[in-house]
């Protein structure tokens, strides 16, 4: 069963393909770490649904600064 945040990170993959799409035509080098640091958001809450305890809240705290890499991603192209 998929928890509501990985599915929304999922979403999020989605909605920012066309964003990123258009950054890469101006710096591919910053679109490349926009795409990475989304996949990292997906990739370590889904490990973090397999953990417990520290290790869990772990997975959690690199996907939040994942988030906010994307984020500053996005002020950046703008």
């Amino acid at each position: 069963m998929r928890s509501l945040v990985y599915g929304l990170s999922l979403e999020l993959i989605a909605g920012l393909r066309e964003p990123l799409g258009r950054i890469r035509r101006q710096d591919a080098a910053l679109a490349r770490q926009g795409t990475n640091a989304l996949n990292s958001v997906a990739l370590n809450v889904a490990e973090a649904g397999g953990r417990i305890g520290g290790d869990k809240l772990h997975h959690v705290r690199i996907a939040l600064g994942s988030l906010r890499e994307v984020g500053a991603v996005l002020d950046i192209a703008a």
